[in-house]
């Protein structure tokens, strides 16, 4: 089984109903009109990136590509979606926005840029998508300037195990946590976005990588760690019972108890 072909099968299906979202998840007429697709996490831990090259890892249709770059940075994006590299290129001709986007499976990345950053990040909804960590933080690795910024934020790999009840409101755990080499097959039939649009290609594969797993990937890469924070939050609304806080995430209402829901990990080499 080719994982690869089956997921960018997949993510090439949901590019129109992306572009078309009008949402919390894109709303591209926003992003046209001058919203930055960023939250406060990522813009908080990286600061001014006037000047600096970025690698943005697994970019999609490239709105934080673009958003970084509207804030200076000089950025490269890159996604295994031909559709999506598509999109981020058309989106970036329409803004006016200069940013380059090349088409490559992360893991083969290598064999397809030769160049260093001074910032490489890869942010929410990626890392289920990745079958080898260490691997993947080889990639980071290389491509990362001496004395250079990895940034990495995601939903908490403890979501994978937890599941809320609506009715009841408990929080119970349902599923593996640590990193299994096998992957979970999915079958979806439409995307997150809630779209009436119905995905062609709807099997997936996705891995668990549990939080230490993820870290020491990290180290073993040549990489020093500089921060890991948790946050008790989500970056989507995940359940309904769910309400927006001031800075566009997700939490629990009170009194229900706010689990780990997001993280971010920092490092340099």
């Amino acid at each position: 089984m080719n994982y690869f072909t089956a997921n960018r099968n997949n993510w090439n299906d949901r590019v129109g109903p992306h572009l078309d979202d009008q949402g919390e998840f894109y709303n591209v007429p926003a992003f046209l009109a001058g919203r930055s697709s960023l939250k406060n996490v990522e813009l908080q831990a990286l600061g001014d990136v006037a000047s600096k090259s970025m690698l943005h890892l697994m970019c999609h249709i490239g709105l934080d590509s673009l958003s970084w770059a509207r804030m200076g940075a000089k950025v490269t994006g890159i996604d295994f979606s031909d559709r999506s590299i598509q999109a981020a290129r058309n989106l970036a001709a329409k803004t006016g926005i200069h940013a380059e986007f090349i088409l490559a499976n992360v893991y083969d990345l290598p064999e397809n840029l030769n160049a260093t950053f001074d910032i490489v990040i890869a942010t929410y909804g990626i890392l289920c998508w990745l079958p080898d960590m260490p691997a993947f933080m080889a990639v980071v690795s290389r491509f990362l300037n001496p004395g250079g910024a990895f940034l990495l934020v995601d939903g908490h790999p403890i979501l994978n195990m937890l599941e809320y009840n609506e009715i009841t409101r408990y929080i119970t755990c349902n599923d593996a946590y640590f990193h299994n080499d096998q992957p979970e097959h999915c079958v979806v039939s439409s995307s997150y976005t809630n779209s009436t649009k119905i995905l062609n290609n709807s099997a997936t594969y996705q891995w668990n990588h549990d939080l230490g797993y993820i870290v020491n990937s990290l180290l073993q890469n040549n990489m020093r760690l500089v921060s890991l924070l948790e946050f008790p939050f989500c970056y989507y609304r995940r359940y309904k019972d769910m309400w927006q806080d001031e800075n566009g995430y997700w939490i629990f209402p009170p009194p229900l108890a706010n689990p780990p829901m997001l993280f971010s990990v920092q490092a340099t080499k």
